[in-house]
Protein backbone atom coordinates (compact mmCIF):
# COMPACT_ATOMS: atom_id res chain seq x y z
CA UNK A 1 0.00 0.00 0.00
CA UNK A 2 2.61 2.45 0.97
CA UNK A 3 4.09 1.54 -2.65
CA UNK A 4 1.06 2.72 -4.47
CA UNK A 5 0.99 5.91 -2.37
CA UNK A 6 4.34 6.91 -2.94
CA UNK A 7 3.92 6.38 -7.15
CA UNK A 8 0.90 8.49 -7.05
CA UNK A 9 2.01 10.85 -4.96
CA UNK A 10 5.23 11.38 -7.60
CA UNK A 11 3.17 11.62 -10.62
CA UNK A 12 1.35 14.65 -8.72
CA UNK A 13 4.52 16.48 -8.64
CA UNK A 14 4.81 19.25 -11.05
CA UNK A 15 7.89 20.63 -12.58
CA UNK A 16 9.19 24.29 -11.70
CA UNK A 17 8.56 25.34 -14.91
CA UNK A 18 5.07 24.14 -15.70
CA UNK A 19 4.24 26.05 -12.02
CA UNK A 20 5.59 28.88 -13.12
CA UNK A 21 3.18 28.89 -16.62
CA UNK A 22 0.44 27.85 -14.28
CA UNK A 23 1.19 30.65 -12.38
CA UNK A 24 1.05 32.67 -15.68
CA UNK A 25 -2.23 31.38 -16.69
CA UNK A 26 -3.84 32.40 -13.22
CA UNK A 27 -2.90 35.80 -13.18
CA UNK A 28 -3.83 36.13 -17.01
CA UNK A 29 -7.11 34.70 -15.61
CA UNK A 30 -7.42 36.77 -12.91
CA UNK A 31 -6.85 39.92 -14.36
CA UNK A 32 -9.63 38.87 -17.15
CA UNK A 33 -7.16 38.87 -19.99
CA UNK A 34 -4.27 40.94 -21.51
CA UNK A 35 -3.33 43.51 -23.92
CA UNK A 36 -0.33 43.00 -26.27
CA UNK A 37 1.65 44.08 -29.37
CA UNK A 38 2.08 41.17 -31.63
CA UNK A 39 4.51 41.31 -34.60
CA UNK A 40 3.46 38.60 -36.98
CA UNK A 41 5.57 36.98 -39.13
CA UNK A 42 3.32 34.24 -41.40
CA UNK A 43 5.10 31.26 -43.51
CA UNK A 44 3.83 30.77 -46.98
CA UNK A 45 5.59 28.01 -49.35
CA UNK A 46 6.86 30.98 -51.47
CA UNK A 47 6.88 33.88 -49.14
CA UNK A 48 6.54 35.40 -46.01
CA UNK A 49 4.36 38.12 -44.41
CA UNK A 50 5.03 40.42 -41.38
CA UNK A 51 2.07 42.97 -39.91
CA UNK A 52 2.12 44.19 -36.24
CA UNK A 53 -1.04 44.18 -34.11
CA UNK A 54 -1.92 45.92 -30.63
CA UNK A 55 -4.18 43.04 -29.34
CA UNK A 56 -6.81 43.45 -26.09
CA UNK A 57 -8.00 39.98 -25.45
CA UNK A 58 -10.98 39.69 -22.92
CA UNK A 59 -10.72 36.03 -21.48
CA UNK A 60 -14.16 36.09 -20.30
CA UNK A 61 -15.56 36.65 -23.62
CA UNK A 62 -12.68 34.89 -25.25
CA UNK A 63 -12.38 37.32 -27.67
CA UNK A 64 -9.45 39.73 -29.16
CA UNK A 65 -10.00 43.07 -30.33
CA UNK A 66 -6.83 44.31 -32.43
CA UNK A 67 -5.64 47.42 -34.75
CA UNK A 68 -3.48 46.87 -37.48
CA UNK A 69 -0.83 48.64 -36.82
CA UNK A 70 1.99 48.35 -39.39
CA UNK A 71 2.17 48.10 -42.56
CA UNK A 72 1.25 51.75 -42.99
CA UNK A 73 -0.58 50.46 -46.16
CA UNK A 74 -2.99 49.18 -44.06
CA UNK A 75 -2.61 50.79 -40.79
CA UNK A 76 -5.75 51.82 -38.84
CA UNK A 77 -7.60 48.60 -39.71
CA UNK A 78 -9.79 47.04 -36.44
CA UNK A 79 -11.60 44.18 -35.93
CA UNK A 80 -12.52 41.04 -33.12
CA UNK A 81 -11.63 37.66 -33.22
CA UNK A 82 -14.33 35.59 -31.87
CA UNK A 83 -13.65 32.28 -29.71
CA UNK A 84 -14.38 30.11 -32.70
CA UNK A 85 -11.47 31.87 -34.89
CA UNK A 86 -13.49 32.01 -38.03
CA UNK A 87 -15.71 34.74 -36.95
CA UNK A 88 -13.67 38.37 -38.14
CA UNK A 89 -15.62 41.17 -37.93
CA UNK A 90 -14.06 44.25 -39.04
CA UNK A 91 -15.28 47.98 -38.46
CA UNK A 92 -14.84 49.47 -41.52
CA UNK A 93 -12.35 47.81 -44.25
CA UNK A 94 -11.74 44.01 -44.56
CA UNK A 95 -8.30 42.35 -44.56
CA UNK A 96 -7.80 39.71 -47.38
CA UNK A 97 -4.86 36.97 -46.68
CA UNK A 98 -4.04 33.71 -47.64
CA UNK A 99 -5.31 31.06 -45.18
CA UNK A 100 -2.57 29.24 -43.14
CA UNK A 101 -2.54 25.68 -41.19
CA UNK A 102 -4.28 23.42 -44.59
CA UNK A 103 -6.99 26.76 -45.03
CA UNK A 104 -8.11 27.02 -41.71
CA UNK A 105 -6.68 29.51 -39.70
CA UNK A 106 -6.31 33.13 -40.91
CA UNK A 107 -2.82 34.84 -39.90
CA UNK A 108 -4.43 37.99 -38.08
CA UNK A 109 -6.81 35.48 -35.69
CA UNK A 110 -3.21 34.36 -34.42
CA UNK A 111 -3.20 36.36 -31.46
CA UNK A 112 -6.84 35.47 -30.46
CA UNK A 113 -5.64 31.70 -31.10
CA UNK A 114 -2.42 32.46 -28.70
CA UNK A 115 -3.63 34.16 -25.93
CA UNK A 116 -6.82 31.68 -26.13
CA UNK A 117 -3.98 28.95 -25.21
CA UNK A 118 -2.28 30.45 -22.60
CA UNK A 119 -5.56 30.94 -20.83
CA UNK A 120 -7.04 26.93 -21.27
CA UNK A 121 -5.48 25.19 -24.03
CA UNK A 122 -4.27 21.63 -22.53
CA UNK A 123 -0.08 22.67 -21.41
CA UNK A 124 1.68 19.69 -23.65
CA UNK A 125 5.42 20.60 -22.23
CA UNK A 126 7.21 23.20 -19.98
CA UNK A 127 10.97 23.49 -19.76
CA UNK A 128 13.92 25.94 -20.30
CA UNK A 129 15.95 27.23 -23.00
CA UNK A 130 18.55 29.52 -21.95
CA UNK A 131 17.43 32.09 -20.08
CA UNK A 132 13.90 31.54 -21.45
CA UNK A 133 10.41 29.33 -19.72
CA UNK A 134 9.13 27.38 -22.95
CA UNK A 135 5.70 26.07 -23.11
CA UNK A 136 3.89 24.02 -25.76
CA UNK A 137 0.11 24.22 -25.52
CA UNK A 138 -2.09 22.36 -27.67
CA UNK A 139 -5.23 22.74 -29.28
CA UNK A 140 -7.42 20.04 -30.85
CA UNK A 141 -6.59 16.73 -31.26
CA UNK A 142 -4.73 13.96 -34.08
CA UNK A 143 -4.73 16.15 -37.24
CA UNK A 144 -6.18 19.10 -36.09
CA UNK A 145 -3.86 20.10 -33.72
CA UNK A 146 -2.51 23.36 -33.46
CA UNK A 147 0.49 23.69 -30.96
CA UNK A 148 2.19 26.98 -29.50
CA UNK A 149 5.77 27.39 -28.28
CA UNK A 150 5.73 30.31 -26.06
CA UNK A 151 8.70 31.88 -24.97
CA UNK A 152 8.31 33.58 -21.35
CA UNK A 153 10.70 35.88 -20.22
CA UNK A 154 10.54 37.31 -16.17
CA UNK A 155 7.48 35.65 -16.27
CA UNK A 156 5.64 37.32 -19.60
CA UNK A 157 5.39 35.47 -23.38
CA UNK A 158 8.07 37.23 -25.51
CA UNK A 159 7.80 34.47 -28.51
CA UNK A 160 5.33 32.42 -29.79
CA UNK A 161 5.86 29.84 -32.70
CA UNK A 162 2.71 28.27 -34.12
CA UNK A 163 2.72 24.63 -35.65
CA UNK A 164 0.54 22.72 -37.50
CA UNK A 165 1.44 19.08 -38.54
CA UNK A 166 4.69 19.47 -37.75
CA UNK A 167 5.15 22.93 -39.52
CA UNK A 168 5.94 26.35 -38.18
CA UNK A 169 3.15 28.24 -39.78
CA UNK A 170 3.75 31.67 -38.11
CA UNK A 171 6.35 32.96 -35.56
CA UNK A 172 5.25 35.94 -33.07
CA UNK A 173 6.85 38.45 -31.27
CA UNK A 174 5.30 39.89 -28.31
CA UNK A 175 6.13 42.95 -26.92
CA UNK A 176 4.29 45.29 -24.40
CA UNK A 177 2.21 42.99 -22.33
CA UNK A 178 0.60 43.77 -19.82
CA UNK A 179 -2.10 42.41 -17.60
CA UNK A 180 -5.92 43.57 -17.51
CA UNK A 181 -6.27 45.27 -13.74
Amino acid sequence: MLAVCCLLGGCSGQSKQMQEVLAFRAMLLGGGGCSFQAEVEAQYDAYHSTFLLQCQYDAAADTLDFTVLEPESIAGITGQIAQDRRTLSFSDLALEMELLAEETVSPVALPQIISQSWAKSYIASAGTDRDYLVAVFQNGYEDDTIKIETWFEQGLPVWADVWYEGDCQASVRITEFTVQK
